[in-house]
């Protein structure tokens, strides 16, 4: 078997059956079912068959029952997968702190580090935990969360921001009650959905938070997260969101750790509204947040947002920097004296942006500093 740099089990060497699937594969080595595949390609030559791996399209498994007849399944990997889905995301994520931490001890946050007064803007959106698409489902979101917080932490260690912003910018969990294939193509089943999306948030805040003398949490409704009673019913309010909640269990469970009493949690001022607003003392600089779905088009929040700020009473009036999601893809402008920046995904992909621009977006969490009222050093990992 000649081996590959870049493959994962290459590198480990790694052994298995060459009927074994794609699947059990992934959960053996602890890599994702397209590193398996890809795997297989490395392989010169099945040693069962005996014939070249990449002329192997599928495998499957009869299996011969004691009265002489076969047996031959179909079933869904992805759905198996989930219900082995490890939760414990932020114990994940306080390793990869733990590891940073190792080579970079002088960057321990403590009351003599001299911090600089700017806010990191960390906007995890869109992660519709539950979808399965052209990149994966579910398990392949975890991979590429802790891939880009690993980036993510470094940086932050390196740059020390006074305070960070964990923006959820809405559509966290898939749900089933937005486009009737839902039910055929999640990998999760809502309950799941919710659980993931708890530990994943967790998880990147718990990961962020010792790294920072103030933590903001902020989270709005979205149109995946609504509560509805029927296909694009709304069960009542915006406030009737599964992303809000989310963030309120969050808040409950870190509320009783005194470690945490520096996170202060943004959310929607009432039930009504769809938006939040927040102003950082430390880098003087207004924040506002919305998940995107009341326009049709990147480009027209702008207007949204100045249509919004035009009433004397709207705190979006004072806003700076305007956050949204929704559209699976960068984009930054300045409309009206505002910034408005629209952030990436990291989820498997998404058809309705692919159909809707002909364009694959790239997949990441994007990040911007800000000070006075500016941004700088977008990135995206």
């Amino acid at each position: 078997m000649s081996k590959n740099s870049r493959c994962k089990l290459c590198q480990m060497d790694a052994r298995f059956s060459p009927s074994e699937t794609n699947a059990s594969i992934a959960r053996t080595f602890g890599v994702s079912k397209d590193s398996a595949r890809r795997h297989r390609k490395h392989m010169s030559q099945d040693p069962f068959f005996g014939v070249p791996q990449e002329h192997i399209s599928q495998r499957g498994i009869t299996r011969r029952l004691d009265d002489g007849s076969y047996e031959k399944i179909t079933w869904n990997p992805n759905a198996k997968s989930s219900t082995n889905y490890d939760l414990n995301l932020s114990e994940a994520m306080n390793k990869v702190v733990s590891a940073v931490m190792e080579h970079r001890p002088d960057h321990r946050v403590s009351d003599d580090r001299v911090l600089l007064p700017t806010t990191k803007v960390v906007i995890p959106a869109d992660f519709q935990v539950g979808k399965v698409y052209v990149f994966g489902g579910t398990a392949e979101l975890r991979e590429r969360v802790e891939s880009s917080m690993a980036g993510i932490i470094e940086d932050v260690i390196a740059e020390c921001p006074e305070e960070i912003i964990v923006a959820d910018v809405g559509d966290i969990i898939e749900n089933f009650q937005n486009t009737s294939s839902q039910a055929q193509t999640n990998d999760s089943d809502l309950v799941e959905q919710i659980l993931i999306a708890t530990e994943i948030m967790t998880g990147i805040i718990k990961s962020l938070a010792p790294l920072c003398k103030r933590l903001v949490y902020a989270a709005v409704p979205s149109n995946h997260c609504t509560v509805r009673v029927g296909p694009k019913q709304p069960a009542s309010t915006p406030a009737n969101d599964y992303g809000l909640l989310i963030q309120r269990n969050i808040a409950d469970r870190l509320s009783e750790n005194p470690l945490y009493d520096h996170v202060t949690v943004v959310k929607p001022a009432n039930k009504f509204e769809e938006f939040a607003v927040y102003h950082s003392p430390v880098s003087n600089t207004s924040f506002g947040f919305v998940h995107g779905h009341q326009t049709t088009k990147a480009h027209t929040i702008g207007q949204w947002l100045s249509n919004q700020a035009s009433h004397p009473k709207n705190p979006l009036r004072d806003v700076n920097i305007l956050i949204a999601g929704h559209f699976h893809s960068f984009n930054l402008y300045e409309d009206h004296g505002r910034w408005i920046l629209v952030a990436t995904s990291s989820d498997g992909g998404s058809s309705w942006f692919s159909n809707l621009t002909g364009q694959q977006s790239m997949a990441g969490i994007t990040v911007i500093n800000a000070v006075n009222g500016k941004w700088f050093s977008p990135n995206i990992y």
